[in-house]
């Protein structure tokens, strides 16, 4: 069923598990456990997964761009490409939406978008009128067959996972990262003990960080991109960084740190279309007169 935490309301076990639907001291835990998996370390480790789809990417674009002289739709191509890197790099799947559009994680996060979408009349029902919502979870097939599919997949991979037990820490992605974190918490004589996630918590915590984080990531590169196309000397002093840096070297984590200029243009393209609405919370003190320089051009 839904949880009134979250802007999807149709959502089911073990979603509920996830940080939009946790509070507290809990929900602190496994902020700190979910954040980590994006810190230098377990990054380092992840970068050649990144490296090989990003190459997997560029081979495609250049196919497309052979076979459709006069342009196509290229949000698509980074929507799928987006999927297939979280999917390669979180889980260790190997499964192409770019190649296969009919492949289930590319189904399912397409039914995840169309019954979270401010579209869907089901979604205000059910934040006007919680009570609601089993009766609009009856009525929710699609996405409820889908979502039962892509967990039950997930769930399979930890328990296999967990069988090699050994291993766990050689798994470079989130899904291992998640498996091998723990967490504190008070038995029945209010002592703190440590326990790991576990099964339905690591497939909870995974699919969320899949589906919450790929919009904003998809919608930063597309977004990216058009500045660049619309900058082409932007485009070219970005072009002579990397090469500078990189060479003829496979990327790594560090060479991509130090990649300054990007860094630059993929700021200033959030700053000209932010891909998530921010708003100062009561701790923050924000300057009244703050000055950005601009380095592209956005007509």
């Amino acid at each position: 069923m839904g949880s009134p935490c979250s802007s999807n309301h149709l959502w089911y076990y073990p979603d509920t598990l996830g940080l939009l639907n946790t509070c507290g001291e809990k929900w602190k835990q496994n902020r700190v456990i979910v954040a980590s998996a994006f810190c230098f370390g377990p990054l380092a480790k992840m970068i050649k997964k990144v490296v090989r789809t990003s190459r997997m990417f560029s081979e495609r674009l250049s196919q497309l761009c052979q076979e459709n002289p006069l342009g196509f739709d290229i949000s698509v191509i980074i929507g799928k490409f987006s999927l297939d890197a979280f999917l390669y790099c979180g889980f260790g799947w190997e499964e192409s939406s770019l190649e296969n559009p009919d492949c289930l994680s590319f189904r399912y996060l397409k039914a995840v978008l169309d019954i979270s979408s401010a579209d869907n009349p089901a979604v205000g029902i059910a934040r006007i009128y919680p009570t609601l919502i089993p009766v609009l979870c009856l009525s929710d097939i699609k996405h409820r067959k889908l979502h039962s599919e892509f967990v039950g997949k997930l769930g399979d991979e930890i328990r296999k996972r967990r069988e090699k037990k050994d291993e766990i820490e050689k798994q470079l992605d989130i899904v291992g990262h998640l498996m091998s974190s723990t967490v504190l918490e008070r038995d029945e004589m209010n002592h703190c003990v440590k326990r790991m996630f576990s099964n339905d918590e690591v497939c909870g915590h995974a699919r969320e960080q899949m589906t919450g984080g790929l919009g904003t990531v998809s919608a930063a590169t597309n977004f990216t991109i058009y500045c660049l196309a619309r900058n082409p000397d932007v485009q070219e002093k970005l072009i002579e960084e990397i090469d500078s840096v990189c060479g003829q070297n496979e990327l790594d984590l560090t060479m991509l740190l130090s990649l300054d200029y990007l860094k630059c243009v993929i700021y200033e393209s959030l700053r000209m279309f932010p891909v998530a609405p921010e708003k100062p919370t009561s701790d923050q003190n924000l300057e009244r007169n703050i000055y950005l320089s601009s380095i592209m051009k956005t007509r």
